[in-house]
């Protein structure tokens, strides 16, 4: 079973990550404002707005590091 995140999650995931809720935003290219309708419980995210958010927090995990060193 497929659990859907929550704006409480992807906030969370983001703030884990380092980054705040715009940056995401920016990467899925989804509006702030399509976000915080979402959070404040205006709207509901479609499953497309959804999966561009996951796919934002995920790439941005799997980017490497630049301050990092490379061997």
């Amino acid at each position: 079973m497929m659990l859907i995140p929550t704006p409480a999650d992807i906030e969370c995931e983001a703030v884990r990550q380092g980054q705040s809720i715009g940056d995401v935003c920016r990467r899925a290219g989804v509006a702030r404002s399509t976000f915080q309708r979402w959070k404040s419980g205006e709207t509901s995210p479609t499953v497309s707005v959804l999966t561009r958010l996951v796919r934002a927090l995920g790439e941005a995990r799997e980017a490497p590091d630049p301050n990092s060193e490379v061997a």
